[in-house]
């Protein structure tokens, strides 16, 4: 089994790559090695990354492992951290940024809150990029080759030497250094004070002094290795602190107490304090106009017109929100979870865990498609199935082609559909949520399928209306005469899946709810059963509000957790919709609950080795398992 990495959503990077037509052309920001095929004033584009948890993951498996820093299969292993983990990221993502810079013509800049000694540690094992930004933006870095020596470019030199290690692929390996921007260097030192190495006592600037503070409340703080910024790190402080972090983590998530001139974002535990005028957004803000906008006169290049991302945490939302578009490999916190559930943002997530495609495995099955000789007419089909469902539905006057319609015309950003840098927008949900695929029988000509991004059942949108298309075989509806089945409009909880029950006589006869009737209505009346529901994300907002009126009307127990049921008077099915990551824990729940059924969308757990303890808890407890049903999903 491959380790767990980071997909590194090569729909922009394949496209790009695939259709970008660049002029080539000198440019009088020379720096180091920047890309020199460049798109023209009006296509410009620029790719920010972040590194850790996008590009490079930490597999539980290769804690303590011997393996030496290089390439192990089709793996590129960097050297292990003081802690012992190590950072893996795929060889493929290697060839796929480098052919993103040097074919496609389009900067890649990598941002990251990392210290510049580790990013200098490894420089050799990351993709080569355009610029490298550590200490969360504070420090800018350009690549320099021995050729441009005699560039003059107002930078100062590291003394770092770096020689990328070799990968099957890589085209240029010629050793390189890093030359900072003494420009955007200066602008941070008039917060932050010179950059040296001096103890924090000693160290001049309004940053340190704020650390100064913190360490006078008893905080740990971390400045090893950081000129233009300082981490407080919860695993450093104090048992007593260590306690309350998660109170210091909310309270500088609202920037309560954070100085004038200084400014902060959280990370896994963390929390970053750096100058305001530092950031990874306006470190970017900067770089877009230096890289872009040279030579470019009144051309407009800024982050919402040329700035695409991959991203993956709370210290990247700024910059995502910024960016045209900005893709996640997964779901690392609630913060993303909520914006990417608010269907407000450009926000893509790339990861399918039910078919396996997530992370680098989806990075390698978009590279099959995108490559595919036919990748063009995927994407032209693309388009026209987004306007025959958006007519189609208008014509029917359902609330759902509302919602679609409201959500393009809200959308902050517009895709250009002619646009020939970018992949075609796929079909639309009710939230605005682009489903990346259609099935291969909409097109006239055989195609690759293309993959589907999914998104987690807990994020869907709240939907008022479902069509039941296909509920039941044709020689069942209609009165059980071929061919005279119809759709029926039903009305369905607020949820993103439904489950509508239903009767059937003895002539095979199944009779739905009219439009009118309240399902759960019925549900409590006819079959006397009560619908208990629990959800850990959307308990709020309209779903929220829904779920008091129905508490209130038929008794329905609302929760996050199984464990808030009471003990049952009467037999109880579980029926468990959600990722099959979960599967195994809400399965044990359900048990532990008195489930005497337990009904499983998703007849599956990660490893075969969960499949059999689910398998064995269930013969040890007596309890039935039903696998797979249909479900109306829009």
């Amino acid at each position: 089994m491959r380790p767990s990495l980071s997909s590194i959503v090569s729909i922009f990077i394949l496209s790009n790559i695939a259709t970008v037509v660049c002029e080539t052309r000198g440019s009088k920001l020379r720096r180091a090695e920047m890309s020199e095929n460049r798109p023209n004033a009006n296509g410009g584009r620029i790719l920010f990354s972040d590194v850790d948890g996008t590009l490079v993951h930490y597999p539980a498996r290769l804690r303590g492992s011997g393996d030496g820093a290089g390439v192990h299969g089709e793996m590129m292993h960097l050297p292990p951290s003081s802690t012992g983990s190590r950072g893996v990221l795929s060889v493929e993502t290697l060839r796929l940024c480098h052919r993103l810079r040097r074919e496609g013509g389009v900067p890649v800049v990598l941002v990251s809150g990392m210290r510049a000694t580790t990013l200098s540690g490894r420089l050799p094992y990351l993709p080569r990029a355009d610029a490298y930004c550590c200490e969360s933006g504070g420090r800018i870095f350009y690549p320099r080759t021995q050729e441009d020596e005699g560039v003059d470019d107002g930078g100062e030199e590291g003394g770092t030497v770096a020689v990328p290690h070799p990968y099957p692929g890589l085209a240029d390996g010629k050793p390189f250094s890093l030359v900072e921007d003494m420009e955007w260097r200066a602008r941070i030192e008039e917060v932050a004070g010179p950059f040296d190495s001096k103890p924090i006592g000693e160290r001049d600037g309004k940053l340190w002094e704020f650390a100064r503070e913190l360490q006078k409340q008893g905080y740990k703080i971390d400045d090893r290795g950081y000129s233009a910024a300082f981490r407080v790190n919860r695993r450093h402080q104090p048992a007593e602190l260590a306690e309350t972090f998660d109170d210091f983590i909310a309270r500088y998530s609202r920037k309560e107490g954070v100085p004038n001139d200084l400014d902060c974002s959280t990370n896994l535990g963390c929390v970053d304090f750096y100058p305001s005028m530092s950031g990874k957004k306006r470190c970017a803000e900067y770089l877009v106009d230096k890289i872009l906008g040279a030579g470019r006169g009144d051309a407009e290049v800024s982050l919402e017109t040329s700035g695409y991302c991959m991203c993956d945490d709370d210290n990247d939302i700024e910059l995502a929100l910024s960016c045209r578009e900005a893709y996640l490999p997964s779901l690392t916190s609630d913060s993303m979870k909520d914006l990417v559930g608010s269907g407000k943002w450009p926000l893509f997530l790339t990861e399918d865990v039910e078919n396996g495609i997530v992370e680098t495995r989806a990075t390698e099955h978009v590279s099959s498609i995108w490559n595919h000789p036919a990748a063009n007419k995927i994407k032209q089909a693309s388009k026209v199935i987004v306007g025959e469902e958006r007519n189609t539905q208008t014509s029917r006057g359902s609330s759902r082609s509302a919602a679609v319609k409201r959500s393009v015309e809200s959308a902050p950003l517009k895709r250009d559909l002619k646009d020939p840098l970018l992949p075609s927008p796929p079909p639309l949900t009710d939230g605005g949520f682009l489903l990346h695929g259609c099935s291969t029988s909409s097109f006239q000509t055989p195609l690759p399928k293309p993959n589907h991004v999914r998104i987690s059942h807990s994020l869907h949108p709240p939907i008022k209306n479902v069509r039941l298309v296909e509920g039941c075989h044709p020689m069942l509806r209609g009165g059980g005469r071929p061919g005279r089945g119809r759709p029926r409009g039903v009305r369905c909880a607020q949820q993103g899946h439904g489950v509508v029950p239903c009767r059937s006589d003895a002539r095979g006869t199944v009779s739905l709810p009219s439009a009118d009737t309240d399902i759960r209505s019925k549900s409590a009346r006819e079959l006397r059963h009560r619908v208990d529901v629990f959800e850990e994300v959307m308990l709020e907002g309209s779903f929220g509000e829904w779920a008091k009126d129905s508490t209130a009307k038929y008794g329905t127990v609302f929760g996050t957790s199984v464990g808030e049921l009471p003990a049952p008077k009467q037999p109880r099915c579980a029926l468990i919709s959600g990722r099959t990551a979960d599967n195994p824990r809400l399965f044990t729940e359900c048990i532990a609950a008195d489930c005497s059924t337990i009904f499983l969308e998703k007849p599956g757990a990660p490893t075969v080795a969960e499949l059999q303890q689910m398998k064995d808890e269930a013969e040890a407890a007596g309890v039935g398992v039903l696998m797979g049903y249909n479900k109306v999903r829009l």
